[in-house]
């Protein structure tokens, strides 16, 4: 499917900063977030807000900007959205294929369109103790669970658009029950630099290595989803459940390892350990 949104989106946190200082338009995408909300400096007046396929679980910081009038939830592992009641201003509220499994914040709320798809929530009744619901967004799925004849019942004028393709689906979601291959660290090593190893010429020295630089590089969790992925060659469907995560999250999070890993400060002492099969 073609996943779209309002905003511009930016793979840079720090960027997106730059850009909602002057647009008062937040919009990120696979960025890795870890408590980055709550510590930016962001205009007060910020009027959109985008997360898209982040590692975002807290969004309470999103309660100081009273003029948020659009919120797009989606692909993240968010399970508590009850924050929300306090953002008057809110109009557009897309919240899909995350973890909030209670929609009772809405009750009492005034959005004008709300866009739900693939979360796990069990009671829609509070969608019908909304003030001012003007459209909704769904998929046949999630439509069903919530009643199209009562939804017009409640509110007469309602504009229903039904959109099967509102789940999210990430480009790399073929992959997420995948294992990774070989033996630890010698796998690891092969997807830092892409491509197989035929010899390691000290297995000693390799180890330490990459535990020094775990040590100045990783914190805990990142050093634990490395032994996860590569020791235990667990999926990251799995992780991602474990960690009450997506599997996106986890994805990215993985990713920024090895953008790490592949920084010359560490891939040179790690390359002089090896043998490749270009070399050969």
């Amino acid at each position: 499917m073609e996943n779209e949104q309002e905003n511009t989106m930016y793979e840079d946190f720090d960027e997106a900063v730059t850009n909602a200082m002057s647009t008062l338009e937040l919009g990120v995408f696979r960025v890795c977030m870890k408590g980055r909300l709550k510590d930016a400096e962001l205009p007060s007046g910020l009027r959109q807000a985008a997360f898209v396929e982040t590692d975002l679980q807290d969004i309470s910081p999103l309660t100081k900007f009273a003029k948020l009038e659009r919120l797009e939830l989606i692909c993240s592992p968010v399970s508590d959205a009850g924050c929300l009641s306090a953002l008057p201003a809110l109009k557009t509220l897309d919240i899909r294929s995350t973890l909030i499994g209670s929609l009772a914040f809405l009750r009492g709320m005034s959005p004008e369109t709300l866009i739900l798809a693939d979360d796990p929530v069990e009671d829609y009744s509070p969608i019908f103790e909304m003030k001012a619901l003007g459209c909704l967004e769904t998929d046949e799925a999630t439509l069903k669970k919530i009643g199209a004849e009562r939804l017009k019942e409640r509110f007469p004028n309602l504009e229903i658009v039904i959109d099967n393709d509102l789940p999210w689906t990430s480009a790399d979601a073929a992959r997420y029950d995948d294992r990774t291959e070989g033996e630890y660290p010698v796998n690891l090593v092969e997807m830092i630099f892409g491509d197989k190893v035929r010899a390691v010429k000290d297995a000693k020295a390799l180890q330490a290595v990459l535990e020094s630089i775990y040590d100045v590089s990783f914190d805990e969790n990142d050093v634990k989803l490395i032994e996860l992925l590569c020791r235990e060659h667990r999926s990251m469907r799995e992780i991602a459940s474990e960690w009450s995560l997506m599997p996106e999250a986890v994805n990215m999070l993985f990713a920024k390892i090895l953008r790490r890993l592949r920084h010359p400060s560490a891939s040179r002492r790690l390359s002089d350990l090896v043998v490749f099969e270009k070399e050969a």
